[in-house]
């Protein structure tokens, strides 16, 4: 769910499967979407040009959750 804590959004659906990394972010959870991000995370030293939550969720981790849901 990047940067949105699971447990607001995914505890309403029953077949929702949260990949969730708040260990990216300091800041984690936040509710900056597409619209306003960058604008109100906090500055990096060498700019911020993605979520880091959402920047860290692996094609793999995605993947293996499908293959695991489908079954």
């Amino acid at each position: 769910w990047g940067p949105v804590p699971p447990g607001k959004r995914a505890t309403y659906y029953a077949n929702h499967h949260a990949i969730h990394h708040p260990e990216f972010c300091e800041h984690a959870p936040c509710h900056a979407y597409s619209a306003n991000f960058p604008r109100y995370c906090p500055p990096k030293p060498n700019g911020r040009k993605v979520c880091e939550l959402l920047a860290g969720i692996a094609p793999e981790e995605v993947i293996e959750l499908v293959s695991k849901v489908a079954r």
